[in-house]
């Protein structure tokens, strides 16, 4: 029902909020919806509570003329003109300032600039997503810089954890390449790291996939298969 609703909220330009417990598949579904869509372009930032409006918006810097000043767009900006999709991870952990600034975008479709006085009309295709960590009991929308307010414009969009037979499933879909036995131990590490632990990782998955593709994109005829395996168990006997 989850990728359902992303796939309707996406046809519209207001802004798709994915919300889950860490590893539950929110950058890997807007990858695949973006792919899917033929937005393969889509840009993806990490932002904290260090960053500022300039970082995405853009701002004046000096030119290799001495005394020339130049208006360097930020990637929000430039997603915004050219119509690219853009995903804002972790977006809850941005700073108000940051925030405040997306506001007019997602209420009017126009971009404000600083120091400008025209404002920039979004694309049609333009598409702003934003992904939150939640603990695994958690339903209520997120409050973005603490404030209900910020996150009233976003369309929020809750993710359950992935069972151990879907967590297999995106791994050998994303992994198509890996041996049976090699997926097989890789699952079975995750799943033997204590609990706490896993608590502690930010995204299991990612670290499964990461891993999974390394092992791909090495040499595969390497790897041991499931029947190589089996093989060489009998030949022992």
């Amino acid at each position: 029902s989850s990728s359902s609703s992303s796939s309707s909220s996406s046809r519209t330009p207001r802004p798709l909020l994915l919300a889950g417990p860490g590893g539950c598949g929110k950058s890997l579904l807007l990858r695949s919806l973006a792919y899917a869509t033929h937005n393969t372009d889509m840009l993806e930032m990490h932002l904290d509570d260090q960053a500022d409006a300039k970082a995405l918006l853009g701002a004046v810097v000096c030119g290799e003329t001495p005394g020339e000043f130049l208006w360097r767009a930020g990637p929000l900006t430039l997603a915004v003109e050219r119509g690219q999709w853009e995903c804002i991870e972790d977006v809850d952990r941005a700073p108000v300032e940051v925030l405040a600034a997306l506001t007019p975008l997602l209420e009017t479709g126009q971009l404000t600039l600083p120091g400008r006085a025209t404002p920039i009309q979004a694309h049609a295709n333009f598409r702003l997503f934003g992904t939150v960590t939640t603990s695994a009991s958690s339903t209520l929308k997120p409050l973005l810089g603490g404030l209900a307010a910020l996150a009233g414009p976003w369309v929020y969009v809750r993710l359950d954890g992935l069972e151990e037979e879907e967590v297999s499933e995106v791994v050998r879909g994303v992994c198509p390449g890996l041996p049976s036995l090699v997926h097989s131990l890789l699952l079975q590490t995750f799943a033997a790291l204590p609990a706490q632990t896993r608590r502690r990782r930010v995204s299991p998955l990612r670290d499964m996939i990461k891993v999974g593709r390394r092992l791909v994109a090495s040499n595969t005829s390497s790897l041991p298969s499931s029947s190589a395996s089996e093989g060489g168990g009998k030949e022992g006997e």
